[in-house]
């Protein structure tokens, strides 16, 4: 049998990194599937698991990767399959990170134009009403 087992920390919470693996399965799974005859032929036999543990700051995922062929020509389509779900779970975490800096900019964006609407209401250039109207269309969005 050919295995290879990887443990690879992410920085994120427990949740946090469910979420990502289950989309890191679901990309992997759409990498597999799209390959050619031949490589198949060998590689419907290797398969790739995740293992995750941790807490609330961190988690650790353990990436197992075998098949039960014997021989070094089995090796070469474990290390493809692994390599595939690596490179899913890369580009699964880069899309949570741009998303989730995407958001911080617009809180941060949502939270300085209030600050400004707070200061005209100050200086008696806005009604609360006018404030109060802007800070909830700025909360929505």
């Amino acid at each position: 049998m050919s295995k290879i087992v990887k443990k690879e920390e992410l920085p994120f919470d427990l949740d946090t990194a469910k979420k990502i693996l289950d989309k890191t399965m679901l990309k992997y799974k759409a990498l597999a599937n799209n390959r050619s005859a031949s490589e198949i032929a060998f590689q419907w036999k290797a398969k790739v698991s995740y293992e995750l543990n941790g807490d609330d700051e961190k988690s650790v995922v353990t990436i197992t990767s075998k098949n039960f062929g014997y021989g070094p020509i089995q090796q070469k389509p474990v290390q493809e399959q692994y390599e595939l779900f690596e490179s899913a779970l890369h580009v699964s975490i880069d899309e949570f990170n741009n998303q989730n800096s995407s958001n911080k900019s617009q809180n941060i964006s949502a939270a300085d134009e209030i600050a400004k609407f707070k200061a005209l209401l100050d200086q008696g250039v806005l009604t609360q009403e006018e404030f109060d109207a802007q800070k909830a269309k700025l909360l929505a969005e």
